[in-house]
């Protein structure tokens, strides 16, 4: 075959849509744009078409050339930087909507949406000041509904578009580019002890041994038959345990649920690692988290036109919430995140009138806790759990929060519990109080000031039958 007459495919290039330095005309997205769309031009047309043909599979070569290049140089820019000694952090993101197995494996469109939510997250919000964002890497399979990501304002801007970008391919997110991606990541982000890999997946998945998700080419296994192109969560962090970097987070919004057919296969292990193991000791310094949108046998959950609600909440905490007071500057680390998560889930839970709502965490292999994530950028919140001293009475109180300020701004539970109440407020000074439609209870308000990265209010209620205090026997 003549040289420009090669034909290339997007799932045998790359996925890095950013890299720090990397701007106006070395932009890596309008490359990666410009690309993807030589290619889709050539693919329409065949050699008998003769000369237009030609050019196309030209301008093909040309594109391709040029977005490897710049690709090239971006990570050995990045190499660069790790050996001057200025650490950096790297995100790696997929999102699978549209499965091949559609008939057994329903499409979804929250996954895509969260993907392209935490994307954007990244590219204009998240902040390091030390510890810089190095690379971005996408890979998503939308639904046909969906279409392409059109991005729009500081996202757009970040990824070198003048205004907008109307239509952004990704890469298909399969097992195989998944797993070579996951692997160019680690690279990436291996080369400094100091450097941070962050980890986001949304799409379906199951839980059998330990939580499984679907690449988009996933089969299910089913009472006889093997499943593949499922990818091993645990596995996949566990054998990180003496890879660089120190600080390792994964996300994972997904379902967990069980299912009945992979259950019944007699193969305990379904899924897939995304890396193998190699020798040596592990890092004591290595801090790594996977925080789960859904625990074992759960769900995750969200509006089919936004990001599932699992990502909303972890944005907000990244951006606002997650504070850790007990390390300078309160920036966000990872155990300051699971207890906001917590308390973001129960949050949720009760907004969306939803007990399945639950977060999880897992640490796999060997850990600190000083891993430092990013930094709040926006005016920062805490969310707030408020109950009653005296548990009879949770039911019938209206729970309320007032600010302490001009304007005394006021927050109240929607409608009566019998649990505790989470609502996100400013920092400042602030009281509780419930109040009653009987005279059954006694109450005062209680002043508190909220402490990131979550703080709890206990209201002291007494009852008047007794006037006794919470726990007192009558």
């Amino acid at each position: 075959m003549k040289k420009r007459e090669r034909k290339f495919d997007l799932e045998a290039l790359m996925a890095l849509i950013w890299a720090e330095g990397f701007t106006g005309e070395n932009a890596l997205a309008p490359a990666w744009l410009k690309m993807s769309e030589a290619i889709v031009r050539r693919r329409k047309l065949k050699a008998a078409d003769g000369i237009p043909f030609l050019d196309a599979s030209k301008a093909e070569e040309d594109a391709v050339e040029r977005y490897t290049t710049l690709v090239k140089q971006a990570e050995e820019a990045l190499k660069k930087a790790a050996s001057d000694g200025k650490p950096r952090t790297h995100v790696m993101i997929v999102g699978v909507g549209e499965y091949d197995s559609k008939d057994i494996i329903p499409t979804v469109t929250t996954s895509v949406n969260g993907a392209r939510k935490f994307a954007e997250w990244a590219l204009t919000k998240f902040s390091k000041v030390d510890r810089p964002l190095g690379s971005v890497e996408f890979l998503c399979s939308a639904t046909p509904e969906q279409g392409e990501w059109k991005l729009e304002g500081d996202a757009a801007t970040k990824l070198g578009f003048a205004t907008t970008c109307p239509a952004m391919p990704a890469e298909p997110a399969t097992f195989e580019n998944i797993r070579k991606r996951f692997g160019e990541w680690l690279d990436r982000s291996g080369t400094m002890l100091e450097n941070a890999a962050i980890w986001y997946f949304a799409g379906h998945g199951i839980f059998k041994s330990e939580p499984t998700l679907f690449a988009q080419d996933a089969r299910l296994p089913t009472n006889d038959k093997e499943g593949g192109n499922l990818i091993a969560t645990i596995a996949s962090a566990t054998y990180l345990q003496n890879r660089k970097p120190s600080v390792q987070c994964f996300f994972i919004d997904a379902c967990s649920e069980y299912n009945f057919e992979a259950i019944a296969n007699q193969l305990e292990v379904i899924g897939r690692p995304l890396c193998t193991p190699v020798s040596g000791a592990a890092i004591s310094e290595r801090d790594a988290s996977i925080y789960f949108g859904s625990y074992a046998g759960g769900k995750a959950y969200g509006d089919a036109k936004d990001a599932p609600f699992f990502t909303q909440e972890l944005i907000h905490c990244l951006t606002q919430r997650a504070g850790d007071p007990t390390v300078d500057g309160c920036p966000v680390t990872m155990s300051s995140l699971a207890i906001a998560l917590k308390s973001a889930a129960l949050h949720r839970a009760e907004t969306e009138d939803n007990s399945g709502i639950i977060f999880s965490e897992s640490k796999p292999g060997v850990v600190n806790t000083t891993g430092v994530l990013c930094d709040l950028v926006g005016p920062p919140e805490v969310l707030v759990k408020v109950r009653c001293s005296l548990g009879t009475a949770m039911s019938a109180a209206d729970l309320f929060v007032a600010e302490e300020a001009p304007g005394e701004r006021r927050l109240s539970r929607a409608k009566r519990r019998d649990g505790p109440w989470c609502t996100p407020v400013p920092i400042g000074k602030w009281t509780a109080n419930a109040a009653f439609d009987t005279d059954k209870y006694e109450t005062g308000l209680k002043p508190f000031e909220p402490k990131l990265p979550a703080s709890e209010v206990i209201i002291d209620i007494k009852r008047r039958d007794t006037g006794k205090p919470d726990g007192a026997k009558p």
